[in-house]
């Protein structure tokens, strides 16, 4: 700060009107804008019995309470476990169920075009 001229410091104040360089807030917000919108695609694709509308406050990261160490409940190793070992049988079954529809190895599905050589 000391380096720079009145007219350089006057730059920066307006560069950062339009453009704001400490803006974290905003950035987070639109990272968590993606993160919320492909967990609402992927749940209304993948699961079962309808789903749940995410909100953007579960996808933004509460500093807060990470410095003050009031970080909420959290989740055990075995229900770690047990959600990872539900998706891998889903996963599973999902696999199997689509290797014994497949004629020849290929998807009945996809509908290819053969070329005259």
């Amino acid at each position: 700060m000391d380096d720079l001229t009145a007219f350089q410091f006057r730059e920066w104040e307006a560069y950062n009107a339009i453009e704001p360089i400490d803006d974290v807030n905003r950035i987070e917000c639109h990272l968590a804008s993606i993160a919320m919108l492909i967990t609402d695609i992927m749940s209304a694709l993948y699961s079962k019995g309808g789903s749940k509308k995410t909100k953007l406050t579960d996808f933004i990261i509460d500093w807060e309470s990470i410095f003050t160490g009031e970080v909420g409940p959290t989740q055990s190793t075995s229900e770690m476990k047990s959600i990872l070992i539900a998706m891998a049988k889903a996963q599973n079954k999902a696999v199997s169920k689509n290797s014994k529809n497949r004629k020849g190895g290929e998807n009945p599905d996809v509908k290819r075009k053969r070329h005259k050589v």
